[in-house]
C-alpha cells in the first residue's frame, strides 16, 4: 500500500499515537519493500566482469574500461 504523507502544521497537526503509528507503519513497509527487493537483483554470475564477488566491484571494474562516445550512446540506447 502506498504511503500517504502527513502534512505537519505547527500547532495544528496532532502529535498523537495515531500519527506516530502511521510513521512507524510507513517505515516498516519501506524496510520490508527494501528487503524484498534485494532478493531480486539478479545473478552475479551473469555479469560480464572478471570480479563477480559483489555488484560494487563489478561496477568499478566496468568504470575502468574506456568506452568511445558512440559505444556509450549504444549502451544507453541513444541514437546519434
Amino acid at each position: 500500500m502506498p504511503y500517504s504523507k502527513t502534512t505537519w502544521v505547527n500547532n495544528v497537526t496532532p502529535l498523537n499515537a495515531t500519527n506516530m503509528n502511521h510513521i512507524e507503519d510507513g517505515i516498516g513497509e519501506a524496510m520490508q519493500e527494501a528487503a524484498d527487493n534485494t532478493t531480486n537483483i539478479g545473478d552475479l554470475s551473469e555479469l560480464e566482469t572478471e570480479d563477480k564477488s559483489n555488484i560494487v566491484n563489478a561496477i568499478n571494474e566496468q568504470r575502468a574500461i574506456p568506452y568511445t562516445d558512440s559505444e556509450i550512446d549504444d549502451l544507453l540506447g541513444i541514437e546519434a
